[in-house]
């Protein structure tokens, strides 16, 4: 069921939100991410896809503030949930580790582990809270 925020006082207000919802969470935007140590910002991490390349040593990859990922958002209701794919591409032990940025929880040891290189990690992002905005990011699966 559609969670509709209280300035939608009409059924085409109500209309306008389900559409661009749908348009965010269906269209991607592959970005490569070459830097050492990376702080994604919101726009890389909702609904989109993340390919890190470039490293030989491990990183921390940290994600942007609930904040910023929260305002990414069209419409963000409490429970709305986002996608985020990284593709681990980096070379000879260059394995990358998610981070949660201020506000942010990642659960999970499987998701806080060392992504090995050469695979590729769903994430299903969720957010929590609106006035104080915060996220939790669950992982969904890996592939080798």
């Amino acid at each position: 069921m559609a969670r509709f925020a209280s300035t939608q006082t009409s059924l085409s207000d109500a209309i306008n939100t389900v559409v661009d919802v749908a348009n965010a969470s269906n269209q991607k935007t592959v970005t490569s991410v070459t830097s050492s140590g990376p702080t994604l910002t919101a726009a890389q991490m909702v609904n989109n896809i993340v390919t890190l390349s470039g490293q030989t040593a491990a990183q921390t990859v940290t994600t942007d503030t609930a904040t910023a990922i929260v305002a990414a958002i069209p419409n963000a209701q409490i429970g709305q949930t986002f996608e985020l794919i990284i593709q681990n591409g980096h070379t000879s032990s260059g394995t990358a580790t998610l981070s949660g940025g201020t506000n942010v929880t990642i659960t999970n040891t499987y998701a806080t582990a060392a992504q090995p290189i050469t695979t590729t990690r769903q994430y299903r992002g969720v957010v929590t809270a609106i006035a104080t905005p915060a996220v939790t990011i669950y992982p969904v699966g890996q592939v080798s």
